[in-house]
């Protein structure tokens, strides 16, 4: 026997010692078994089970330890002990699994800490705590696993912070809620309130997003040493109010996305040295009254997504300077009241949408210059009288939206 699977069998209560006796087989399937109250200790016997290599008791909602004898399954590479919501702890023999590559324990609500000695588990590359919302704090030697690319952290409700010894892990590439590499993914925990300077020795990291994180306040300017980093986002941060001058110094960033970060009231001038910048989303951020002259400097620029910013009510002149931009959301930015007259110099913009402008009481007659615009919404722009005569020389132009005007 090589594989035995019990999944679903709800009325088991323990497995026979004698299962240890099964010299040949590599996993053993025990997913809701939901009255399973424990493991026999012959599960870890050397001279038995050595070739076990993957051990699911996933959704095992009664058991509350794991016995020590797992730490001598020596061939043991995946380890999925998720949904056991009784389960406080692990043994700290579990640091012996030098094969161990996959420690998947998320959704284990009772889960409080991880054995000290984490780190001396140098084959783990994926690391899975997601939704344990009773874990507190992390070992410092977590720095020390070697081989880890891949920390899910997603709901860890009661993480207050993240030990600098993680910013030493040099081949991490994600801290990840769904499973995509090369990826920093810290999402609902609401209790942290720092990152630490060494953040910005991550140099691997290519995708950094931070959302729920209700309680931070700032970022590191180390950030700015992230030179790989193609993706940023930051949503539901509710205390960020600003971002540090140094991240103008990510020269390999793509997409930027601030949203429902109601505290943040401007963005640094220094965004202007993003070169590569694609996209700037910047959704619900209330307090948002300008955006930065530099913007024009984004030559890269293609999407300026600038959604239900109420407190925004002007565009820079420099706007007309993004010469490849060719898609504008301004909708439910209730306070613009103007648009530049240099918009009228984006020659390859298609899409204008400025549905929701309540504001907005004229549009410039460069509007008319817009010789590749497709689309232009101006649905519920309930200030607005009339429409520039220069519009209808759009010969490009397939569809306007002007219902509730």
């Amino acid at each position: 026997l090589t594989e035995l699977n019990l999944e679903e069998c709800y009325g088991l209560v323990h497995l026979p010692h004698s299962i240890g006796d099964l010299m040949s087989l590599t996993r053993l399937h025990l997913q809701e078994c939901s009255d399973l109250q424990y493991l026999p200790d012959s599960i870890g016997n050397l001279s038995s089970l050595a070739a076990l290599t993957k051990l699911d008791v996933s959704n095992c909602s009664a058991v509350s330890c794991l016995p020590d004898t797992i730490g001598a399954l020596q061939e043991l590479t995946c380890l999925q002990v998720t949904l056991c919501d009784e389960l406080e702890a692990l043994p700290d023999t579990i640091c012996r699994l030098s094969s161990l590559t996959k420690l998947d324990v998320r959704d284990c609500e009772g889960l409080a800490a991880l054995p000290n000695d984490i780190g001396s588990m140098q084959a783990l590359t994926y690391l899975d705590l997601r939704m344990c919302s009773e874990l507190m704090m992390l070992p410092d030697s977590i720095g020390e696993l070697a081989a880890l690319r891949a920390l899910v952290l997603r709901g860890c409700t009661g993480l207050f912070c993240l030990p600098d010894a993680l910013w030493q892990l040099i081949k991490l590439t994600s801290i990840n809620a769904q499973g995509c590499q090369e990826r920093l993914n810290l999402r609902d925990c609401h209790g942290l309130f720092h990152m630490p300077h060494s953040i910005g020795d991550l140099a691997s990291l290519t995708r950094l997003h931070l959302r729920e994180c209700s309680g931070l306040q700032h970022l590191p300017d180390s950030i700015g040493n992230l030179s790989l980093l193609t993706e940023l986002s930051l949503l539901l941060c509710e205390q960020i109010s600003s971002l540090p001058d140094t991240i103008g110094n990510l020269v390999s960033l793509e997409k930027f996305t601030l949203a429902f970060c109601p505290a943040l009231t401007s963005l640094p001038r220094s965004i202007g040295s993003l070169a590569a910048l694609t996209k700037l989303n910047l959704l619900c951020c209330g307090a948002l009254d300008c955006l930065s002259d530099t913007i024009g400097e984004l030559q890269a620029l293609t999407c300026l997504d600038v959604f239900s910013c109420a407190g925004l009510v002007a565009l820079p002149d420099t706007l007309g300077s993004l010469s490849v931009l060719t898609e504008i959301e301004l909708s439910e930015c209730t306070g613009l009241t103007a648009l530049p007259i240099s918009i009228g110099d984006l020659q390859v913009l298609t899409h204008l949408d400025l549905s929701m402008c309540q504001a907005l009481a004229a549009l410039p007659d460069s509007i008319g210059n817009l010789q590749s615009l497709t689309r232009l919404n101006l649905q519920d722009c309930t200030r607005l009288p009339c429409l520039p005569d220069s519009l209808w020389q759009l010969k490009r132009l397939t569809s306007i939206t002007a219902k509730g005007c």
